[in-house]
C-alpha cells in the first residue's frame, strides 16, 4: 500500500500540463541526444531523459508535419506508447516530427528551443541488431550468449547460448550486411572451428594450426627475431559437420557443407517479429 501511495504521489505531481513557461535559448540537454537526427518509421520508441537530477517533471510534445500528435509525461524520463509512436512515424514518412521539451524545476516550468527528428521513407528491417552479451570478467562458462533485438521495439531473443555448447566460447558472429544467411562464427574450445552459412548451407572450418617453429637465434638483416617470426606451412583444411550432436570430424581433407531441410543445432532463425 505504501509503495501504490508513492507512485501514485509520483503520477499526480507530473499530471499538470506546463503553465507560464519560461522559455530557454538552449536545445534540451537530453540523453540520448535525438536532436536532428534521422530514423526509420516504425522504429522502437525513442525514450529519452534529461541529464542531471533537477527535474521534477518532464513533458515532452510530438507534433508531424504531416499529420499527428504525441504527448507524454515523466518524473525522471520519458517513455513514449509504442502504438502510438509507430502511428506517428508511419503517418510521417518522408517528412519530420517537431519535439517540444519542457521542464519543471523548482515549482517552474521551463520551455526548451524544439527540435526536429527526420523520418526517413525507407522501410524498416525486422531484425539487424545483433550482439554478443557476456558478463564483466568472463573466464569460461556461465551467461554467455548471441542475441538479436527486434528494431520495432525492444524484444531480445537468443541465437546462442553457453547451455547450447558448454564449456566452449563463441565470438566474431559476422553477418553480410544483416543478411542471417550469410554470416560467419568462431566457436573455441573442444571441437571449435569457424562457421561459414551461405544461403542456409554450413560450413564448418578446423583453423587450428601446429605450432610455430623456433625462430633462429640471428637475422641476416639485423631484424629483432620477434618482428621475423616465420609463419609455418599451412596445413590443409579440414570441415567439420555439426548436426544436432557434438561435431564430427569429416574423412576428407577438403571443405565439406551441410545443406539439409531439418534444423541444426547452430541455425539463424528465420522467424522475425
Amino acid at each position: 500500500m505504501v509503495l501504490m501511495a508513492a507512485v501514485a504521489a509520483v503520477l499526480a505531481s507530473c499530471r499538470p500540463r506546463p503553465a507560464d513557461v519560461c522559455p530557454v535559448d538552449a536545445l534540451p540537454p537530453i540523453f540520448p541526444d535525438y536532436a536532428g537526427v534521422t530514423i526509420p518509421a516504425g522504429i522502437a520508441p525513442l525514450n529519452f531523459g534529461l541529464e542531471g537530477d533537477t527535474a521534477e517533471c518532464i513533458d515532452v510534445q510530438l507534433a508531424g508535419t504531416i499529420g499527428g500528435c504525441l504527448h507524454a509525461q515523466g518524473s525522471t524520463h520519458v517513455e513514449l506508447d509504442a502504438d502510438d509512436w509507430h502511428s506517428l512515424t508511419a503517418l510521417n514518412a518522408g517528412g519530420s516530427i517537431t519535439v517540444s521539451v519542457c521542464e519543471r524545476r523548482g515549482g517552474r516550468w521551463l520551455r526548451y528551443r524544439d527540435f526536429a527528428i527526420h523520418v526517413s521513407p525507407e522501410p524498416l528491417d525486422d531484425y539487424g541488431l545483433v550482439y554478443r552479451r557476456i558478463p564483466p570478467g568472463y573466464e569460461v562458462g556461465g551467461d554467455l550468449g548471441i542475441y538479436q533485438r527486434c528494431l520495432h521495439n525492444f524484444d531480445e531473443s537468443p541465437l546462442l547460448t553457453e547451455t547450447a555448447l558448454p564449456g566452449r566460447c563463441f565470438n566474431c558472429h559476422t553477418a553480410n550486411r544483416a543478411n542471417p544467411q550469410q554470416f560467419t562464427m568462431q566457436v573455441r574450445g573442444e571441437g571449435g572451428g569457424t562457421l561459414v552459412q551461405t544461403d542456409g548451407c554450413q560450413v564448418w572450418y578446423d583453423t587450428k594450426t601446429p605450432p610455430p617453429r623456433e625462430p633462429p637465434a640471428a637475422t641476416p638483416t639485423g631484424i629483432p627475431r620477434v618482428a621475423m617470426w616465420p609463419m609455418p606451412p599451412q596445413p590443409s583444411t579440414r570441415a567439420f559437420l555439426w548436426a544436432r550432436g557434438s561435431p564430427s570430424r569429416s574423412t576428407t581433407s577438403s571443405a565439406t557443407s551441410w545443406c539439409s531441410t531439418g534444423r541444426p543445432t547452430l541455425c539463424w532463425p528465420t522467424a522475425f517479429c
